[in-house]
């Protein structure tokens, strides 16, 4: 099973319920209205790119536990990657963050 850590409009963040600090037990696959969405093997994990406004269902493949969540409204959205962010963790951002 998982818990809601944060929901906006355009992102949300889980976590599993278990003890260990990190990782998972093992990999795990993540499932956004009945469909596959991506694998994980940390005990948060992230969805983004979501609608605001919307209703979603989050499960874990092969486990019988869903959420329900409703991202939260929003009025204007910008994202740094319309500024040429890449967002990789590689590319310097720094520029398209301040644009």
């Amino acid at each position: 099973m998982f818990k809601i850590l944060y929901i906006s409009s355009c992102s949300a963040c889980f976590e599993l319920n278990n003890d260990l600090s990190y990782y998972s037990q093992g990999d795990f696959t993540v499932t956004l209205n009945g469909q596959a969405l991506k694998t994980f093997n940390t005990n948060v994990f992230s969805l983004f790119d979501l609608m605001p406004s919307t209703k979603y269902t989050v499960g874990i493949l092969g486990e019988n536990f869903t959420l329900d969540f409703t991202t939260k409204k929003e009025s204007v959205c910008v994202t740094a990657k319309s500024f040429g962010a890449k967002g990789n963790g590689r590319h310097n951002d720094t520029v398209s963050l301040q644009t």
